[in-house]
């Protein structure tokens, strides 16, 4: 077997003190733990994904004003009620991945081992970055491995393709569609491909904050996990590995909640959102979305024949003065800020971290800390489990080596 080492890229842009703390909840008999992929006999190749090093991109930070928001396709999920207008929008994504999603993604797959054969999917592709640099290495590594992404945004997977196309990327495939029907858009395309060997093969589902925009006002959000998972089950084989990284619920709650008090205490602030109508109560009171929780998780994985952990992984982010941090948050919050006029989205800033800083207790002279809460989400599948219109054919079983 040859393991390919991985080059460490870029991380989170501020060196964070690290792990605060922990928690990790189970649901099976899955062993928590970064599971080896390894070659089985006779296979020729392995790559092994190593983190990238800490690379800090603030001093070239962007922190122009927004004047203009994304369109919107039908099928995104701001036509579905709750999101912002910029989520969809590749130029400002690109921004955000390298500013908040780089460490997701090596907390995700650090240490994973993908052998010749497997067939990976990744939900919520976004721009395609990470997609896309995950093929190409595994194309220069040798291993003959296939990934699949899969986007909800129109006009993201159409900027994807134009920035990866598929005669300069052979194993990378870049669909559109909702990670909740995941599982029936994949088994679409392979069936019109005929590829009927890759259909019980989806060896490794991964995703990389993506699973806490899977949400719909009116659904309990681990109902849409859980028919996401339901899905993806008839695709992969018994021992086929689910793997994301997400926001937790409580994801930077005392930066969120310092700017809901912003917005619902000043009139000016407040028109701005009311006016989208998607992001208010009946009340009128600004609603924090549903995110991901441990216990929701765990239920729609058990639900849907899968056996896993979800581990919570609470870090401070140290930034030297609050300077840095409102250029940081102004990166964070650009969906907010697509509302607020050009000539006021500093000032939004401001009042933003003032009140961050007065809930914290923290002073604006020295260092100030960010607490953001994400989980790691690891399984594999145990039981066929899957909708009446998807027959399950992935009973063989595929063991990693953990």
């Amino acid at each position: 077997m040859r393991t390919v080492p991985f080059r460490k890229r870029c991380r989170f842009p501020c060196d964070a003190p690290g792990v605060a703390s922990c928690c990790i909840a189970r649901v099976g008999g899955y062993t928590a733990g970064m599971p080896a992929f390894q070659s089985s006999p006779g296979e020729s190749s392995s790559f092994r994904f190593r983190a990238r090093p800490n690379v800090s991109p603030l001093a070239s930070l962007n922190t122009s004003p927004i004047t203009g928001s994304a369109e919107r396709s039908p099928e995104s999920s701001v036509a579905r009620g709750g999101d912002y207008a910029t989520s969809f929008n590749p130029e400002l994504y690109r921004e955000l991945r390298r500013y908040v999603q780089a460490e997701g993604w090596n907390t995700l797959l650090d240490g994973v081992t993908f052998r010749s054969g497997d067939l990976i999917v990744d939900l919520g592709f976004g721009d395609g970055g990470n997609t896309a640099l995950l093929a190409q290495d595994l194309r220069e590594s040798g291993a003959d491995c296939r990934v699949f992404g899969i986007e909800k945004s129109g006009e993201m997977v159409l900027s994807a393709r134009r920035a990866f196309p598929q005669d300069q990327n052979p194993n990378l495939t870049l669909l559109e569609g909702a990670a909740e029907r995941a599982g029936e858009i994949l088994d679409q395309h392979l069936g019109r491909q005929e590829d009927k060997a890759a259909r019980d093969r989806v060896t490794h589902v991964i995703s990389n904050y993506t699973l806490h925009w899977v949400r719909d006002p009116s659904v309990p959000t681990r109902f849409l996990h859980e028919e996401m998972l339901r899905s993806l089950n008839p695709l992969q084989p018994i021992g086929g590995t689910q793997r994301h990284f997400c926001a937790h619920q409580d994801a930077f709650k005392e930066l969120f909640e310092a700017g809901y008090v912003v917005i619902r205490n000043n009139p000016a602030w407040r028109s701005f959102f009311q006016a989208s109508g998607t992001d208010y109560s009946e009340d009128g009171e600004w609603r924090h979305p549903p995110l991901v929780t441990q216990e929701g998780i765990l239920r729609a994985l058990d639900a849907a024949g899968y056996s896993g952990t979800a581990e919570l992984h609470t870090d401070q982010r140290a930034f030297p003065n609050v300077e840095v941090l409102k250029d940081w948050v102004q990166v964070m919050i650009r969906p907010f800020m697509s509302r607020i006029p050009a000539h006021a989205q500093r000032i939004f800033v401001d009042d933003w971290i003032a009140q961050y800083l007065a809930i914290t207790g923290q002073a604006s002279g020295g260092s100030v800390v960010l607490t953001d809460r994400n989980l790691l989400i690891a399984a594999t599948k145990e039981r066929c489990c899957q909708p009446e219109s998807l027959p399950c054919t992935g009973g063989t079983a595929w063991s990693p080596v953990v």
